[in-house]
């Protein structure tokens, strides 16, 4: 589902922007937050819970038609980590 591989972005207007190679504005993605600095995007719950090491919520999110995930009002600015694996894709803030 998701290259292999890391990448790093910032926040701008309370989106990140993804890399387009990635190919997630066509998909179906969930949303889990680990913590205060990492959230998970996945296709399944299964997947998220098992990356995060924890249950929480999970809920839906579109990529924009600009390949740009929305993260949420406080963290502009924000250096962000992205990294995949095959199933999830963490987003690691890093200047929090």
């Amino acid at each position: 589902m998701f290259l292999i591989g890391e990448a790093e972005s910032a926040v701008h207007n309370g989106r990140i922007l993804l890399p387009t190679e990635y190919r997630l504005k066509k998909k179906h993605l969930l949303l889990m937050w680990k913590d205060d600095h990492t959230c998970f995007l996945g296709e399944t719950k299964g997947a998220l819970k098992f990356a995060a090491g924890t249950e929480g919520p999970v809920s839906g999110v579109e990529i924009d038609a600009e390949n740009r995930l929305p993260i949420g009002d406080g963290k502009e600015g924000c250096r962000v980590r992205l990294r995949g694996c095959v199933s999830t894709l963490e987003v690691r803030l890093l200047d929090f």
